[in-house]
């Protein structure tokens, strides 16, 4: 699941709160939850984070990170 680090227990992706801001939004939870990482996030670490996206992923290292 891409989105794995928003539904680590530390946030409640299902709750009222979250609901009540996407629909203000006209968004998701989902797309919430990302606005709110980011807005939360420092420069260093948004800079960390942009790095993902210089890594290839081979099918063994997208097979070995499948949920069961």
């Amino acid at each position: 699941m891409p989105f794995f680090a928003l539904g680590d227990g530390t946030s409640d992706l299902t709750g009222d709160r979250m609901a009540k801001v996407a629909e203000r939004h006209g968004s998701t939870v989902r797309q919430i939850a990302l606005a709110w990482l980011l807005a939360s996030s420092t420069v260093a670490l948004l800079a960390e984070n942009m790095g993902a996206g210089s890594i290839t992923l081979t099918p063994d290292d997208l097979s070995d990170l499948a949920c069961p």
